[in-house]
């Protein structure tokens, strides 16, 4: 009988560890699942959150672009010729092409950086892409609008960016100007058409508006490169290094890569680099290239 009592009191027992351990088992599952829908839910919120600050960065983006209304110059009536009491100054450069006009652009430079972003110093054109936007330089921290809208907030599109490494008034020897690789071939994106080479000689012009002047840089390069920072990489204030680094461009010989073989580029000159990213090669960039040829 005794033998039998005990028994039935293992058996309890072992009943009971198995509920408790039931219990605490399904005490971890609702725990865990608590915790996997917080998450889950904090990440819905956040995504929906970039979701629509993208769209209103965009739309921002879009009306400013609206309103700049990009077109090409109408000619003018002649004027009377009025006798200079002074010589004018001879320009550096030489006339500017008949294909290369500048297209007359309504940028409101001081409406932009009080009601905008007071980072906003420049706006880049580039005809037959998508490029169209206000360049912005924070004038300390670089990267900054990587990932920032002109209206602060955090995530994609970013905007079109140069680090405060570059002067703003695009007098160094090479302007490194960053954007976006966008799906939709916003931003940066629709760099990535000078891939082909007959638009690359169709497209052949990167247009700067500043509140000061208007700069036109002809393209002459568009190829593959590692993500090195170029200007830390390369002392371009010596010209004996910026001539070695341009040598080097007009030496690519990738078959992906198109190079202008009408265009001379030296260390005299000033350049211009757009840079995006390429979908799948995390430590590549694409470069897009020009020379500047005229101001005004």
């Amino acid at each position: 009988m005794n033998m039998s009592k005990n028994s039935e009191n293992l058996n309890g027992k072992d009943t009971n560890q198995k509920g408790k351990k039931s219990r605490k088992r399904t005490k971890l599952y609702a725990i865990f699942a608590g915790i996997f829908f917080i998450v889950f839910l904090v990440l819905a919120v956040l995504e929906v959150r970039n979701i629509l600050n993208k769209r209103n960065a965009e739309k921002e983006l879009e009306a400013l672009r609206a309103e700049t209304e990009a077109s090409q110059p109408a000619e003018e009536e002649p004027q009377e010729t009025v006798e200079a009491t002074e010589p004018e100054e001879e320009s550096q450069f030489e006339p500017l092409p008949e294909d290369a006009a500048i297209p007359e652009k309504d940028i409101d430079f001081e409406q932009l950086t009080s009601e905008v972003n007071e980072d906003i110093f420049a706006w880049i054109y580039v005809p037959g892409t998508l490029v169209d936007y206000p360049v912005v330089r924070h004038p300390t921290e670089e990267s900054y609008y990587l990932n920032r809208n002109l209206d602060g907030s955090t995530g994609y599109p970013g905007c079109i960016y140069v680090d405060p490494i570059n002067a703003a008034d695009f007098s160094d020897p090479n302007t490194v100007i960053y954007g976006h690789n966008m799906r939709d071939d916003s931003m940066f994106g629709s760099l990535h058409e000078y891939r082909d080479r007959q638009f690359f000689d169709a497209h052949r012009y990167i247009y700067i508006y500043t509140p000061e002047k208007t700069l036109v840089y002809r393209i002459f390069a568009a190829y593959e490169y590692s993500d090195i920072h170029l200007l830390y990489s390369f002392d371009l204030s010596k010209k004996e290094i910026f001539q070695s680094y341009l040598d080097q461009i007009f030496d690519i010989r990738d078959m992906s890569a198109n190079i202008a073989d009408d265009v001379e580029v030296t260390a005299d000159d000033h350049i211009v680099t757009l840079s995006t990213c390429i979908g799948g090669k995390d430590n590549m960039r694409y470069l897009v290239q020009g020379v500047l040829i005229y101001e005004q």
